[in-house]
């Protein structure tokens, strides 16, 4: 890992600048944040190959309720600008059904973890391209781009939020 640092920072000297470190931190804190929950897994002689894919789901689904068209009613207007909530109500709800199937799989039907998520990942990534014809949801009005640009003095919000699970998933495995 040094030894690229080295590398990319003798190919571009702007490489270890802090504004670029920030920038690759605040790109890969969605990753990091999944890695955290599935350290837990691997600890536990486990794995779960759907995690990808249970993400995509729950956001293309949450996108939909947000933005508030195609195969939902809910207009964004209805909750006085807090569609986002419903999303996120959505999204939480979805997740955590998926989990309590999967779990259902591996638990009551004794079937491996492997297999069952392996299966999942098929299904809800399927299912994602699905919803919306494989293409992104697009035509979100500014108003929702400070959720993922949102900044706290210097720092982006989720950058901070990494920072927050991994200081909870190192006092949770102590």
């Amino acid at each position: 890992m040094f030894l690229l640092l080295i590398f990319f920072q003798s190919q571009n000297s702007n490489f270890l600048s802090e504004r670029n470190i920030f920038n690759i931190l605040t790109e890969v804190s969605i990753y990091g944040i999944i890695a955290v929950g599935m350290t837990f897994v691997i600890l536990t002689a486990g794995i779960d190959l759907s995690v990808g894919s249970i993400l995509a789901v729950c956001a293309m689904t949450a996108s939909y309720v947000i933005k508030g068209d195609n195969f939902t009613t809910v207009d964004p207007n209805a909750w006085g600008g807090f569609s986002w909530l419903l999303g996120l109500g959505i999204c939480l709800a979805i997740g955590t059904l998926i989990g309590f199937l999967h779990g259902l799989g591996v638990t009551r039907l004794r079937l491996p973890p492997f297999i069952v998520t392996l299966g999942g990942m098929t299904i809800w990534r399927g299912l994602t391209l699905v919803i919306n014809d494989g293409a992104p949801i697009a035509g979100f009005d500014a108003g929702y781009r400070w959720w993922g640009t949102r900044r706290n003095a210097r720092y982006l919000h989720s950058y901070l939020d990494l920072r927050h699970c991994l200081d909870s998933g190192v006092s949770g495995a102590a």
